[in-house]
C-alpha cells in the first residue's frame, strides 16, 4: 500500500514539473526575456541538484521522509501561484528554481520512502515500478503542457501545474514513514562530511562509480544527439518521435525489472543494459537513416530504462538505513556531475572529428563499464542482497503492487 502510494506522488510532482518543461523557456521568451536568462534559468535548473542534493538528503534523514515531502510539495505548489499573474521574465526565473527545489525534494524522499518500504528481495522491483511512473510523468507533462498551452494559453497550462501539484499536497499526507531504524545523527551541518564518509564506503564508492560511467554517455542523447539529427535532414517532428520512443521504451521494461533480476541477478542485468547502451551509439553514427535510429533510441531506453532504478536499489543496499535519504542525493548530485561533464569530455572529440566520435566514444566508455561491472559481479550481488526493512510491516516479495492499470490515482 505504502510502496502504490509512493507511485502516485511520484506520477503527480513529475506530471506538473514537466509541464513546465516545454512552456516556460517560451513564456520567458514571450515576456522579452534574452536568450541569456532563457538559458541561465535551464543551466540553475541542473545546478540546484548539484548544489543542494547532499544537503536535501541530509534533511530526509535528519527530520524523516514525510516531513520534507509535505515541506517539498508546498514549496512546489506556492510556487507556481505567482505564476498566474503572469509575472515578469526574471520574476518567472526565479520561480522555476524555487520549483526546481520543491522537485528536488519530494524526489530524494520519494526515492527513500521506496527504500524503506521494501526489502532486498523486493527493492529493485520496486524501484522499477517507481521509475515506471517517474517516466509516466515524463511523458504526460510536456505533453499536456504544450497542447495546453497552445490551445488556451500559459496561465491554463499553469492551472494544471497547480492542480496536479496541489494533489501532491494531498498525496503528501498519506505516506507514512516507518520507525526510525536508527538514531537521526545526519544533519545540515556535517551533511557533506557524511557524504564524504559513505564514499569511503566499497559498495557504496563502486556503486557512484558505476553510476556515473553509466549516465556520462546519456548525456550526449540531450546534447548532440538531436544535432546530429538535424545535421542528417531530420525534421523536428521526427526528432520528437524519436525522443518519445526513448522515453516510452525505457518506461516499457521497467516493470520487468525485479523478475529480471530474480532470475539473472542484478550484475547480468546491468551488463545487459550497457551493452543495449552500446549497440544504441554504435548504431546512431554508423547508420544514419530512419529506421536505425528507431532502433538505437529503443535501445538506449532500454538502457536507461534498467540503469536507473538498478543503481537506485544498489545505493539503498550500500548503506546503513539511516543514511538512505543523503546516500540517494549523492546518487543524483553524481549523475548530475556526469550530465555536465559527458558533453565536455566528448566535447573535444567531437570538435575534432564530428559528432559521430562522441557517440563511438560512448561505445567506449559503455564497453570499460560492462567489463567493470562483470569484474565487480560478486560485490554487486552482495549489495543488492544487503539491507533490512525499516519496520516489521515491510512489503513483502509477493506484496510489491504492480502499475495501476487504468486508475493512477487509486490507492
Amino acid at each position: 500500500m505504502m510502496l502504490r502510494r509512493s507511485y502516485v506522488l511520484a506520477l503527480a510532482y513529475m506530471t506538473a514539473f514537466n509541464v513546465a518543461t516545454p512552456i516556460l523557456p517560451l513564456y520567458l521568451a514571450e515576456k522579452g526575456a534574452s536568450p541569456w536568462l532563457v538559458g541561465a534559468m535551464i543551466s540553475a535548473s541542473g545546478l540546484i541538484p548539484l548544489l543542494l542534493g547532499v544537503h536535501v538528503g541530509a534533511l530526509v534523514d535528519r527530520y524523516g521522509v514525510v516531513a520534507t515531502t509535505r515541506l517539498s510539495a508546498l514549496f512546489f505548489c506556492a510556487s507556481i501561484v505567482p505564476l498566474l499573474l503572469q509575472p515578469g521574465a526574471w520574476t518567472a526565473a526565479i520561480l522555476y528554481g524555487v520549483i526546481n527545489l520543491g522537485h528536488l525534494g519530494m524526489t530524494v524522499a520519494n526515492q527513500t520512502s521506496v527504500a524503506q518500504w521494501s526489502t532486498p528481495a523486493t527493492r529493485a522491483k520496486a524501484y522499477g515500478y517507481f521509475t515506471f511512473w517517474v517516466s509516466a510523468g515524463n511523458v504526460i507533462g510536456p505533453i499536456a503542457g504544450g497542447f495546453v498551452a497552445d490551445r488556451f494559453g500559459f496561465v491554463a497550462a499553469f492551472v494544471i501545474m497547480l492542480v496536479v501539484s496541489a494533489f501532491s499536497i494531498a498525496m503528501s499526507t498519506r505516506i507514512i514513514e516507518p520507525p526510525a531504524p536508527a538514531e537521526r545523527t545526519v544533519s545540515l551541518a556535517n551533511a557533506h562530511t557524511a557524504a564524504l564518509g559513505l564514499l569511503c564506503l566499497p559498495g557504496m564508492a563502486m556503486v557512484m562509480f558505476i553510476a556515473f560511467l553509466i549516465i556520462v554517455p546519456q548525456s550526449l542523447k540531450q546534447t548532440y544527439y538531436p544535432l546530429f539529427l538535424r545535421e542528417h535532414d531530420f525534421g523536428k517532428s521526427l526528432i520528437g518521435i524519436i525522443f518519445a520512443i526513448n522515453h516510452v521504451a525505457a518506461m516499457t521494461v521497467r516493470p520487468m525489472l525485479g523478475e529480471l533480476i530474480r532470475h539473472h541477478g542484478a550484475a547480468r542485468v546491468l551488463i545487459a543494459a550497457t551493452l543495449f547502451g552500446s549497440v544504441g551509439f554504435t548504431l546512431i553514427p554508423t547508420f544514419p537513416v530512419l529506421w536505425a535510429q528507431f532502433l538505437a533510441t529503443s535501445f538506449l531506453g532500454v538502457s536507461m530504462g534498467f540503469t536507473q532504478p538498478i543503481t537506485m536499489s544498489l545505493t539503498a543496499g550500500a548503506v546503513d538505513a539511516g543514511k538512505l535519504g543523503i546516500a540517494l542525493g549523492v546518487r543524483l548530485t553524481v549523475q548530475r556531475v556526469g550530465m555536465i561533464a559527458g558533453p565536455l569530455l566528448f566535447g573535444v572529440g567531437v570538435a575534432r572529428w564530428g559528432i559521430g566520435a562522441g557517440f563511438y566514444g560512448a561505445v567506449i566508455v559503455l564497453g570499460v563499464t560492462t567489463l567493470i561491472v562483470a569484474r565487480a559481479a560478486g560485490r554487486i550481488t552482495a549489495v543488492t542482497s544487503r539491507g533490512r526493512p525499516s519496520s516489521p510491516e515491510t512489503t513483502r516479495a509477493d506484496e510489491v503492487p504492480a502499475p495501476m492499470a487504468g486508475q493512477p490515482g487509486r490507492v
